[in-house]
């Protein structure tokens, strides 16, 4: 659907920059000035471009897609109808296509790169057509495409070099995408090995990379897009152009798909990278605080034990002894110290985030 109402729009655009294209299609007096050169049964093929300009002898050269009108004109001035091609007939010829009854004259478009037609030669019906112009079509601005390889025809080296270029940068921009997706995909799988302290800049860097080398593709197709929009509305468009469109676009929507898979996995292997680490450092500081307990659990019972043995050994042999509450004091006070040390610590760090 899109690309009839391309062609349609092309078509429209093509009307309105060739003035001459109603001339071409009901040529006037295409026979005047001819019938002097002519005599008894001779015939001359007179060809009509759409910019109204005739010949019946000279070589015409031009582009695919040019239009023409064919009138074969007789001895005493007047054009031979054609009724139908049962008077006089276009035989085929790579050179030209779509050809159209107008009665008195064929109207035909120039097609096929690298062909030459003598028009007096594909006159059928007819005898004795002792002029007529040669056609040769242009090819010297022709352009392979580097998406399709089809063959673009430009009016000049400035259009043809641009699409070329950009062409280019479109497909330099695709292959820099996926290169760096591929890095990125690479530096995700590596974040099973132990962390690289440059992993997440290169990483961030590779990032950049596609986002550029992604506007890149996009900016360098609108060009092109541009581009080859004007060449097919232009005289000699033609449906590669159309053609070269659909696969560019095409192709972007393939990158755009595959690069949105490969960040998805990316960003799947970061979580999960991160949920490791996470689990491992709850882990290791959890493990951290019950091996500290118990060293100050034990450590804090040595002193109490040992006043212990003194004051029971001490009431063996007298009646009379205290025993000091800042024996028991002492070490708990110590013990709370070194609880609200490892907290702060702990904050200062970032593992409480990390337990939490």
């Amino acid at each position: 659907m899109n690309r009839r109402l391309v062609s349609l729009a092309g078509a429209i655009l093509l009307v309105a920059f060739a003035p001459g294209a109603a001339g071409a299609a009901d040529p006037t007096e295409p026979c005047s000035g001819v019938a002097d050169s002519l005599d008894g049964e001779e015939k001359a093929v007179v060809a009509t471009t759409v910019a109204g300009t005739r010949t019946n002898g000279s070589e015409m050269v031009l582009y695919p897609g040019s239009r023409l009108s064919l009138t074969l004109c007789q001895a005493d001035g007047e054009a031979l109808r054609t009724a139908g091609g049962d008077l006089w007939d276009l035989g085929a010829h790579p050179a030209i296509a779509n050809k159209s009854d107008g009665e008195t004259h064929w109207t035909v478009t120039v097609d096929g790169a690298d062909e030459s037609a003598a028009f007096p030669a594909l006159v059928r019906n007819q005898s004795q057509v002792v002029q007529g112009p040669s056609l040769r079509v242009q090819t010297g601005l022709r352009y392979d495409s580097q998406v399709t390889n089809g063959t673009l025809l430009f009016a000049d080296g400035a259009s043809r070099a641009a699409v070329e270029r950009n062409e280019s940068d479109f497909l330099a921009a695709m292959e820099a995408v996926g290169a760096n997706t591929t890095t990125l995909n690479g530096t995700a799988i590596a974040t099973g090995e132990p962390v690289d302290a440059g992993a997440l800049e290169r990483a961030n860097e590779t990032l950049s990379n596609i986002t550029g080398a992604t506007q890149a593709m996009t900016t360098r197709k609108q060009t092109t897009e541009r581009l080859l929009y004007g060449q097919a509305a232009s005289r000699i468009g033609n449906e590669d152009a159309l053609t070269v469109i659909e696969a560019m676009n095409d192709e972007e929507r393939a990158v755009r798909r595959d690069t949105r898979e490969r960040l998805r996995a990316y960003a799947a292997a970061v979580d999960e990278r991160r949920a490791a680490l996470r689990d491992a450092a709850r882990t290791n500081v959890l493990l951290g605080l019950v091996v500290g307990c118990l060293v100050g659990l034990v450590a804090g019972a040595v002193r109490p034990y040992l006043a212990y043995q003194e004051y029971d050994d001490f009431r063996a042999t007298t009646s009379s002894g205290s025993y000091e509450r800042q024996v028991v004091y002492a070490p708990v006070a110590v013990g709370l110290a070194l609880v609200a040390i490892g907290i702060g610590l702990a904050a200062w760090t970032g593992a409480l985030g990390v337990i939490a």
